[in-house]
């Protein structure tokens, strides 16, 4: 089983509003995430080596910060996840770098759904997108067997069988978790 938990950065740039500080608690009290939060380090490459996710908490204030935009730049540049979070309803999103316009946003600002939110935002991290991957390639196999009348020659054989079973042992380490529509497509094949 996997022990691997999600680094994640925030680079900080302006006070800790209730939305920063219930954002920085929820991640920082998760379990399977490591947080580094920072205000004064300019030191990018020593500051996020080695990390799965960028937080940009997005305010009007904070877009005109260049080391908002550094830290954009750095992940795009190095292929890191970025997770824009906007924390005011009334934001200038024409200042919103072009870079980061087609990431899907977490908008923070409203207290009543803050917190059901931040819970998207906690499985989103925890979100192992090759394991998704792989995931909805074997349901949808195990779609195609069920809907085959369960035929043997569309179960797995050889290589893709001995691959399905190794996933399946280490499946249960990730989010999210196998059907058991899979499960038993995959104990079939055997």
């Amino acid at each position: 089983m996997s022990t691997h938990k999600n680094r994640v950065w925030v680079p900080i740039v302006t006070e800790k509003t209730a939305e920063i500080q219930e954002t920085l608690h929820a991640l920082q009290t998760d379990s399977g995430i490591l947080v580094s939060e920072d205000r004064e380090n300019p030191v990018f490459s020593e500051t996020i080596t080695a990390i799965d996710l960028i937080i940009i908490l997005i305010s009007n204030r904070s877009l005109t910060n260049s080391r908002i935009h550094k830290a954009i730049d750095y992940a795009l540049q190095n292929e890191v996840r970025i997770l824009p979070i906007i924390l005011e309803s009334a934001l200038d999103f024409s200042q919103i770098p072009g870079s980061i316009n087609s990431i899907q946003w977490l908008e923070l600002w409203d207290p009543s759904t803050r917190t059901k939110r931040i819970e998207r935002m906690l499985r989103s991290i925890k979100t192992d997108y090759e394991h998704l991957e792989t995931l909805r390639s074997y349901d949808k196999l195990a779609d195609t067997w069920l809907s085959g009348n369960k035929q043997k020659d569309l179960l797995l054989r050889g290589k893709a069988l001995s691959d399905a079973e190794n996933w399946l042992i280490d499946a249960d380490a990730h989010y999210p978790r196998p059907n058991e529509l899979i499960e038993f497509f995959i104990s079939m094949s055997r």
